[in-house]
This record gives structure tokens, C-alpha cells and sequence, in this order.
């Protein structure tokens, strides 16, 4: 994992923040899938269906990672998106006034080959809105978690997010936490 950005050092979470009355809330369709953390080329080509993926305690998601280190009631979920629709956030937006921290979990589907080539490195449109709709409702530290085995283009909502993680392919256990390997200084899609 790759710490993109870090405003005033809101990472690591400080879990004395996080609460049953100020929850870390969790969103976006990479949230709580397993094959967008392993990407194509894992247990089925292109990585699809997630029922593929062996179950065991070991096996989370983010969504069930932080489940499993906070407990259910310091934590909301809402999907919010899909990887290219936006689902009715109503709910969300208004949970998102009390949280302690956001996670927009983004990224894109598993893929190989031809089905995996695009035309434009912009992340999908339903990703970027929801981000955009979150800060237009909150003032709440807002973490973006990428989840992706390339960089997309993501300019429109650097601003708007307190910190940024690449978390690349990070595999069937390799999502814990936030571990970083590396602090990126410079800023390469503007």
C-alpha cells in the first residue's frame, strides 16, 4: 500500500474517535468485495464471481476487516455505488454528518486482458459523484482507498479527501489495516 496523500495526519484512524455515537462509516463498491482486492488471475480468470474465493476467518474484505477490529457498532455501512452507478445515498449522506471518519472505498472490478482495456483512465463517473456528494454534505475527514491493479485518474476528488491509499492488488489476506510501504511526495495525474 502506497500513502498517497495525508492531510494533518489523519491517518492512522484514532480509534478513541471512533464510537458508537461517531462511527467510522464505510462506503463504496470496493468495500466489501473480495475480487477487487485480488484482481484477475487469482482463483478464476478475471477474478469473478466473489463466491469463488475460499471462506475462511482469514479471507476479509475491508468492509469485514474493520468489522472485526472495531466490532459492529462503531461502524455503518452503506454501498453507496456500484462501480458505475450511483445507488440512492440518502441515508448515507445523512450518516455521514455524525461520523467520526469516512472511508470511500473505490477502485475498479477484477479484469484481464481484453475485457480489462479502457479508453480513458478516469475512474467511473458514479465514484467520483459519490465522493463529490459525501463533502458537499460533511466536513467529516473523508479517506479514499484505492483498490486497483492500475492508477485511474482520480483529479477531481484529491481536494476534497483528507487522505488517499493505493492499495493496489493487495491479495486475500493482504488487506489488515493500513501498512504503508511507501509515501508518494509528488503528484503525477494533474
Amino acid at each position: 500500500m502506497t500513502l498517497l496523500k495525508n492531510d494533518g495526519n489523519v491517518l492512522p484512524f484514532d480509534n478513541s474517535k471512533i464510537t458508537e455515537t461517531n462511527k467510522l462509516l464505510i462506503t463504496g463498491p470496493t468495500s466489501n468485495v473480495l475480487s477487487s482486492l485480488n484482481g484477475g488471475w487469482t482463483y478464476a480468470w478475471a477474478g469473478h464471481p466473489d463466491d469463488i474465493y475460499p471462506q475462511n476467518y482469514t479471507n476479509k474484505t475491508i468492509l469485514e476487516s474493520f468489522r472485526a477490529r472495531l466490532g459492529s457498532a462503531k461502524l455503518d455501512y452503506y454501498p453507496g455505488s456500484s462501480f458505475n452507478q450511483l445507488y440512492n445515498i440518502d441515508s448515507l449522506l445523512n450518516a455521514s454528518e455524525t461520523a467520526s471518519y469516512i472511508l470511500v472505498c473505490l477502485g475498479e472490478e477484477s479484469y484481464t486482458e481484453t475485457p480489462g482495456n479502457i479508453n480513458d483512465l478516469t475512474l467511473d463517473e458514479a465514484q467520483l459523484e459519490l465522493v463529490e456528494r459525501i463533502k458537499n454534505r460533511t466536513k467529516v475527514p473523508i479517506i479514499i482507498a484505492l483498490a486497483e491493479g492500475r492508477p485511474r485518474l482520480i483529479h477531481r476528488i484529491v481536494d476534497l479527501a483528507s487522505a488517499i491509499i493505493m492499495m493496489f492488488l493487495p491479495g486475500m489476506e493482504g488487506y489488515g489495516g493500513f501498512t504503508f510501504l511507501a509515501h508518494i511526495i509528488m503528484i503525477f495525474f494533474e
